[in-house]
């Protein structure tokens, strides 16, 4: 997965240009899906955060 996101962004500059150009879906679309996907890391668990992925050609 952390592959697939990090290609994406490659290509596309972000996931949301992704998901704008190639699903279609509008900018107000990609808020709401932003608001029900995305779950906000407390600041005690940010310690296990991984950060940025790269990828090895």
């Amino acid at each position: 997965m952390k592959i697939c996101l990090a290609s994406l962004k490659e290509q596309y500059g972000s996931i949301e240009l992704y998901v704008q150009n190639e699903c279609g879906l509008s900018v107000d679309e990609c808020n709401k899906l932003r608001q029900v996907m995305v779950v906000p890391i407390p600041f005690e668990q940010k310690q296990f955060y991984r950060g940025q992925v790269t990828t090895s050609s």
